[in-house]
């Protein structure tokens, strides 16, 4: 079954914010900006109801 969105990829977006959000060091220093992609924005969104950053 086709995924809704189409930049998913079969589940390649998911799986590589789970490794960044996994990975040892922090890489969420700055703010995405309103420009940013997508995906970083979501990754913020995760990095900020988690707690990991403010």
């Amino acid at each position: 079954m086709p995924s809704k969105r189409s930049d998913d990829c079969y589940g390649v977006a998911r799986t590589l914010l789970h490794i960044i959000e996994t990975g040892p060091n922090p890489v969420l220093t700055i703010d995405p900006g309103p420009d940013a992609h997508e995906w970083r924005k979501r990754l913020d969104d995760r990095a900020v109801a988690e707690g990991l950053i403010p």
